[in-house]
């Protein structure tokens, strides 16, 4: 190669390195890498990429009464607005005609025939129980109209056979037949906790071959324990699979296509973390399925006695439910932020995804300086083994600030690949600036190349 040659095309690496460093703010997105949702309380923001690449967004925003709404914005792939979309680029889902009801969502997906599918809860609360909720599903054309032919009128709201008590939806996902999978918990009668999930077919209707007409729960080895689930996925056999907790353990359960517990997973169908719950209790938010069929939940633990310190984790469970050994320390990956300054370190992962490549994407929150200083957005890329991947942001970690303010409090609750770009998203509230609203970030990942020769 000539001399010149060789010149140009290591200032053209460098150049790339600069534009596009691993970890770093993607500036060619939305202002600066940022897209903001202004004007809404964050509370459980939820994202999900669409084939063409557009990012779609939900939330919740207060409606025209008393009352919260779903809330979904779409953007472009740059991160510009997608006007296309509702009005503005966005849509609000009244469950309660009159306002006045709390409807968050909590999750959404895309089908692959464009329409998207929301979940989360609705109050459907009075004396004399106030807080009662029931799950809450959506399914929305593509142009961001509600989808007349899915339940009524595009909505859904429902309790569980048997648990009159409330319900809430914490994730879903759309399984090979088209149909909407929605997990989260369920209560009694006498206000135990459940896991609960619904099967629904695209017209809205329950699926009679799931669990008891469509609507499916555990059985926990006595009354007193309480279930949840914080996530689902499905495996490549169609089997549902949740993370969760069960009393003070984090679990993954699987399920069968018919909804009950897979005996051949875990102890019945049921998997243990295995994590330290003796200080406090562990949390798996996330899952996601590698290519080699494995569970892998993210969440954290409090490995240590006598602090406050809290660690970041990742988990692979082996097909079987026991815990990979090839994976981090048998099975469990730790992260620590370092941000906790004079007092103890504490970080959180809230979402998971999976890169093409088989590196996992934490994204969640590290307290700054014991909460003094606010709460950060934090990225973590773990290689295939559990180790830090020290070529996302130098060692792995990346820490994010974009508020005004040096005691905002700014946390990342989504995560979804597009391409081989990280979209995260979460929220930020900063009192003294008087702003709250959500935030996307568009994340490079080993794209040295990307865009150069397009």
């Amino acid at each position: 190669m000539p001399r010149f040659a060789r010149f140009a095309l290591l200032s053209l690496l460098a150049t790339a390195a600069a534009h596009a460093a691993n970890g770093d703010l993607d500036t060619s997105f939305g202002t600066d890498g940022v897209a903001r949702i202004d004007g809404i309380q964050p509370v459980y923001p939820a994202v999900a990429v669409q084939p063409d690449g557009r990012i779609v967004v939900c939330d919740d925003i207060q409606g025209d009464g008393t009352g919260y709404d779903f809330y979904v914005v779409r953007f472009e792939p740059d991160g510009a607005r997608d006007m296309t979309f509702g009005v503005g680029g966005a849509v609000a889902i009244p469950f309660d005609p009159l306002g006045f009801g709390l409807d968050l969502c909590r999750a959404v997906a895309i089908e692959p025939d464009g329409h998207i599918v929301l979940a989360g809860y609705r109050d459907l609360g009075d004396f004399p129980d106030p807080q009662l909720r029931a799950m809450a599903v959506a399914r929305i054309d593509a142009d961001g109209t509600l989808d007349a032919g899915f339940g009524e009128g595009g909505i859904l709201a429902f309790l569980f056979d048997g648990f009159d008590k409330g319900a809430l939806a914490t994730s879903l996902a759309i399984d090979a037949e088209d149909r909407i999978v929605v997990a989260g918990w369920v209560k009694a009668p006498n206000y135990a906790q459940r896991l609960g999930v619904a099967r629904i077919n695209t017209d809205g209707t329950f699926d009679a071959t799931f669990g008891n007409g469509g609507q499916a729960t555990v059985v926990p080895p006595s009354d007193t324990v309480s279930d949840s689930a914080n996530a689902v996925a499905l495996d490549a056999e169609g089997r549902i699979v949740v993370a969760g907790a069960r009393d003070r353990d984090a679990v993954v359960m699987r399920l069968l296509d018919d909804g009950s517990l897979d005996a051949t997973f875990g102890d019945s169908g049921v998997a243990n973390a295995g994590l330290d719950a003796t200080l406090q209790p562990p949390t798996l938010w996330a899952i996601a399925i590698d290519a080699d069929d494995r569970p892998v939940a993210a969440g954290s633990r409090w490995p240590n006695q006598g602090d406050n310190t809290e660690t970041t984790i990742a988990v692979r469970f082996q097909t079987n439910g026991t815990l990979d050994p090839s994976f981090g320390a048998n099975g469990v990956a730790d992260v620590r932020f370092g941000l906790g300054g004079d007092y103890d370190d504490q970080s959180s992962a809230a979402a998971l995804a999976i890169q093409p490549d088989g590196k996992l994407v934490l994204a969640g929150t590290a307290v700054r300086n014991g909460s003094r200083d606010g709460y950060a957005a934090t990225v973590a890329r773990l290689g295939t083994d559990g180790s830090l991947d020290t070529t996302f942001s130098g060692d792995g970690k990346a820490v994010f600030d974009v508020s005004t303010h040096t005691h905002a409090d700014q946390w990342l609750n989504g995560v979804a690949m597009q391409g081989t770009e990280i979209i995260v998203v979460g929220g930020n509230i900063d009192v003294d600036a008087s702003y709250q609203g959500d935030i996307v970030l568009r994340i490079p990942s080993d794209r040295i190349f990307a865009g150069l020769f397009e």
